[in-house]
């Protein structure tokens, strides 16, 4: 027994070492749960919810406990960021949310290199429970550098915005 301590040294070194690279490793890999702010969109799904400081609100009001953004009855923009970089291709952005009151917000995607690339108003009903607030497909011709996933409200739109969540499209 006297070479037992010498033989364990080796074993807890490669023990060690293995989990470095399985920690390496897991630190890497993003997977597609909500709130994973994904920087590479065109590799899967990813989704920004207000608790990621990438997303920000001029006129609401975000809890990063609840995770949300709240319309607080000012009109502007409710929602914008994150000024993500993708890469060419066709993509469908789609925001979830609820309404407390009927609401009329415009939904938009837009880049700091080509201003709007598409964007919808939409007619909310009043709904409580977390559901679809919209979805745009939309192309990006070529790379851009911060895609924005933006809400504009009225004074008069009562709106929460729970997470945003881009995918890509594959013919």
């Amino acid at each position: 027994m006297t070479n037992f301590p010498g033989r364990i040294k080796p074993v807890a070194l490669a023990l060690a070492v293995a989990i470095i690279f399985i920690i390496a490793y897991l630190a890497t890999v993003q997977t597609a749960v909500p709130g994973n702010g994904a920087t590479d969109p065109s590799q899967g799904t990813s989704w920004f919810t207000p608790g990621d400081d990438r997303l920000q609100t001029v006129v609401g009001k975000i809890d990063k406990n609840a995770g949300t953004i709240t319309s607080a009855a000012a009109p502007g923009m409710l929602v914008y960021g994150p000024y993500l970089p993708m890469p060419a291709g066709r993509y469908a952005v789609t925001w979830i949310g609820s309404a407390q009151a009927s609401s009329a917000p415009r939904f938009d995607v837009a880049s700091m290199e080509t201003g709007v690339i598409t964007s919808a108003n939409a007619t909310l009903a009043a709904s409580p429970a977390r559901t679809r607030l919209q979805t745009l497909a939309f192309t990006l011709s070529r790379p851009v550098k911060g895609a924005e996933f933006r809400v504009e409200v009225a004074a008069s739109d009562a709106l929460t915005v729970e997470s945003i969540e881009v995918r890509p499209i594959h013919d």
